[in-house]
């Protein structure tokens, strides 16, 4: 009752428990804002706004500890700073949680300690991934923030607001008088069936929607964890190397909630690497076919763990998409950037997702250390060989903790600590044999290259199945047109 006053504007009265708890993506802009990926929305040509998994987690969990608690997704709702002052004053929570990004982070700092001034004694948490490198710093400079959560928090918030001893809390700092401490890390959920199923009452779930039919999309989260060694990648750092799993009849029951409760038919699977275990994707697909669900989904995958069984069986389950990490063209950057692949394996793979009709979406990065501009342009000459249905190209961005980031230091290289708010479509640091201006001048070229070829365009018309999907194209081509500036 206290979320759906809340959702109606009627601030009388809407927290009747225990505490109130405030949980917000602040309105500092569009941004995928998980531990593994913290970018601009808007710089992705085939933008997907994702629901804000991590604070659902935490909301449910502590929902289910007596809390009472509200969720708001300030950009995707459109709501303004003016906003966000206003539901401060209104509301006046006991606890504010604000989801941060390092590329956000100084403006999101400024929301947190504008609470303050509204109210001295509301408890403001920082979460944000990759922020313990930095978390000292802020903590000792912004007063505004109490405590700076680190690590996978799903629980570690319910764990703080119910301790006798901050110390005591794993995965937090706080201040002991003048001094910072670090508490030790928690460790990684082992078991993920044991996080709760998200409560979605929490979120206005229409405003998450599939780019090509605007349906609601809905998130499920069903693995953790990613066992490769890829320099510049943030999954290792934020959910371990050992891969984890929802049970497969823990993924069919959240389904079923979603397409029961809320009419929820398209999915995202989040996974940092969806098909690692052939034998549970197999078992999946199996569970979505048997119990007759009909849903479309799509997730993140590797060229090297699917096959054409595995292929044709997740497109039976309703598999419409999958995403890869190809990022380069040239088998000397992807050894030099430890993908572990080839470029005979990305074809392949890509050859047997056009066979079985599932759309892939490619990634590229360019602008690495050793990339010159032969290496680029091979890069860009395989985007258009592999024919994927999509094709993205973004620059290498160095966060802490990452060997790129160990290999940039190194050199010298400065604009580290300088979180561009566009990160992977800005260039962060100089390479020896290309400037940022060249490199800039690639991408964009590369791009409309890849989109404007005549077979394309003729080949992604025939696919639209009716007028709304050609005219969710047609918008997709000129909001493209005007990103990548023809």
């Amino acid at each position: 009752m206290g979320i759906r006053s809340y959702k109606q504007n009627l601030y009388v009265n809407i927290f009747d428990m225990k505490k109130k708890v405030l949980l917000v993506n602040p309105p500092t802009g569009l941004f995928i804002r998980d531990d593994r990926c913290q970018s601009d929305v808007g710089e992705f040509l085939l933008a997907v706004s994702r629901p804000p998994h991590e604070l659902m987690i935490i909301a449910t969990i502590l929902q289910d500890n007596g809390y009472d608690v509200a969720v708001i997704d300030y950009p995707i709702e459109g709501k303004s700073g003016a906003d966000y002052e206003l539901d401060i004053r209104r509301i006046l929570p006991d606890i504010l949680i604000i989801n941060a990004t390092l590329p956000t982070l100084p403006s999101d700092i400024k929301c947190a300690n504008y609470v303050k001034t509204v109210k001295k004694d509301i408890i403001v948490l920082l979460r944000c991934g990759m922020i313990e490198y930095y978390a000292r710093e802020i903590m000792q400079k912004e007063k505004g923030i109490d405590i700076i959560v680190y690590g996978e928090s799903d629980f570690t918030i319910c764990d703080f607001l119910e301790c006798n001893d901050k110390k005591d809390v794993k995965g937090i700092f706080y201040r002991d008088g003048k001094k910072v401490v670090k508490t030790e890390p928690r460790p990684f959920v082992e078991d993920l069936d044991i996080l709760p199923i998200v409560n979605r009452d929490l979120i206005r779930n229409e405003l998450y929607i599939r780019p090509d039919t605007k349906n609601p999309l809905g998130l499920i989260e069903v693995s953790r964890g990613c066992p490769y060694s890829c320099i510049f990648c943030l999954s290792p750092l934020a959910y371990g190397k050992i891969h984890r799993r929802r049970s497969v009849s823990n993924i069919i029951k959240e389904i079923k909630i979603c397409t029961e409760k809320y009419g929820i038919y398209d999915f995202h699977f989040k996974s940092d690497l969806f098909s690692f275990s052939r034998e549970w994707v197999l078992e999946l697909c199996k569970g979505i076919v048997e119990n007759n669900i009909k849903i479309q989904w799509f997730a993140n995958s590797r060229v090297d763990t699917v096959d054409e069984e595995l292929l044709k069986n997740m497109k039976k389950s309703g598999c419409f998409a999958l995403s890869f990490g190809v990022e380069a063209g040239s088998q000397y950057i992807l050894d030099k950037i430890k993908k572990n692949t080839t470029l005979d394996k990305i074809k392949m793979t890509f050859d047997l997702c056009k066979n079985v009709k599932i759309r892939t979406y490619a990634y590229f990065i360019i602008g690495f250390p050793w990339d010159t501009e032969d290496t680029v342009k091979q890069t860009i000459r395989f985007s258009k060989k592999i024919k994927p249905d999509f094709v993205d190209i973004f620059f290498p961005y160095a966060f802490p903790g990452t060997e790129l980031y160990r290999l940039i230091s190194s050199q010298g290289n400065s604009p580290l600590f300088n979180f561009e708010r566009h990160a992977y479509s800005r260039v962060q640091f100089s390479i020896p044999s290309l400037s940022k201006k060249r490199l800039i001048g690639l991408r964009k070229k590369a791009l409309r290259n890849f989109y404007l070829r005549p077979l394309y365009i003729l080949q992604v018309l025939m696919k639209c199945r009716n007028f709304k999907e050609l005219f969710n194209v047609i918008r997709f081509a000129l909001s493209s047109i005007k990103k990548i500036g023809l």
